[in-house]
C-alpha cells in the first residue's frame, strides 16, 4: 500500500520488469514508503565488457514507461546471487529486505561469490528491477500425470 492509498501487487510490478530479457530475476519490496528491488541480471544476454549497471538501468527505464508512477521502482540493487524461491516457484519475500541491504553493501555470501552490487541506482522518477524466468514441470506418478 502506498502513502497515497494505492494497493500495489508486487507480482504485477515484477512481471512488467521481467518482460525485458536482460532481467533474469526481480524481487520488489516496500522500504521507507518507496518501492525498491533486488535485480539479478541475465548474464548471458549482457556481453563482457559492457557496463551492467547502465544496461540494467536502461532496461528498467524502458519497463517503467509502461507502468503508472506509483508502481515504478525508485531504487534497486543488482545482485549476482539468485533470489530464493520455494519449491512451488514463489519468491521468498520475507528474505528480500536482507538481500536488498546485502546487495547495496556489496557483502559476499558464504561461498565467497560476490552478491553485488554489480551496480545500484537511485533512479528518481524512473524505476529499476530484475528478472526471474522458470517453468513449472510436470510430475509423473505410475499410471497418471500430476500437474
Amino acid at each position: 500500500m502506498t502513502s497515497g492509498g494505492k494497493n500495489i501487487q508486487p507480482e504485477a510490478v515484477e512481471a512488467a520488469y521481467l518482460e525485458n530479457p536482460l532481467i533474469r530475476e526481480i524481487g520488489v519490496l516496500q522500504k521507507g514508503g518507496r518501492l525498491v528491488a533486488v535485480i539479478v541480471p541475465e548474464t548471458g544476454e549482457i556481453s563482457r565488457g559492457i557496463d551492467t549497471h547502465r544496461v540494467i538501468s536502461e532496461a528498467v527505464e524502458e519497463a517503467s514507461k509502461h507502468l503508472p508512477s506509483y508502481q515504478r521502482v525508485s531504487d534497486y540493487a543488482i545482485s549476482r546471487e539468485p533470489l530464493e524461491f520455494t519449491r512451488l516457484g514463489k519468491l521468498r519475500r520475507h528474505v528480500l529486505e536482507e538481500r536488498y541491504e546485502r546487495a547495496r553493501r556489496g557483502v559476499e555470501i558464504q561461498d565467497r561469490t560476490a552478491v553485488g552490487p554489480v551496480a545500484s541506482g537511485d533512479v528518481r522518477g524512473r524505476p529499476s528491477v530484475a528478472r526471474r524466468s522458470y517453468s513449472v514441470g510436470r510430475l509423473e506418478a505410475p499410471g497418471r500425470t500430476l500437474s
